[in-house]
């Protein structure tokens, strides 16, 4: 059985350690990868919004930490930024009126066939996205 390919943007990851709206559903998503049935992957850059958005809610030192030792342990694919994965990213934001930072996650699933999971509206209007 081939695992499913999954794009999550930072949106997502951070419903695995924050307690909102779709949570129990971003949860789903993580534990079928944790049972083999998909495969996560997200660019290197949602480990820095990962960091940034528990930083400004209010998570201490040592939260954010263990956060990252999760993520760690999830072995979430991270794909390092490239300048032909960010180019492509720039091309999408530009024909889908994104920034740049949102349609790195779009180029990137487009690039590996994947589909991309996404809490945000714009990202899941995408012909190869979808919605929490």
């Amino acid at each position: 059985m081939e695992r499913a390919k999954t794009v999550v943007d930072a949106n997502v990851v951070i419903k695995w350690f924050v307690t909102e709206p779709k949570s129990d559903k971003a949860e789903k998503i993580l534990q079928e990868h944790i049972e083999g049935k998909r495969l996560i992957s997200a660019p290197d850059l949602m480990l820095y919004e990962v960091g940034n958005a528990l930083h400004f809610r209010g998570f201490a030192f040592d939260d954010v930490k263990k956060a990252f030792q999760a993520l760690a342990d999830f072995q979430i694919h991270s794909e390092k930024a490239t300048s032909i994965l960010i180019l492509h990213g720039v091309r999408l934001a530009s024909n889908y009126n994104l920034t740049v930072y949102d349609a790195v996650y779009a180029a990137l699933a487009e690039m590996i066939g994947a589909e991309l999971i996404t809490a945000d509206e714009k990202l899941a209007a995408l012909p190869f996205a979808r919605s929490l």
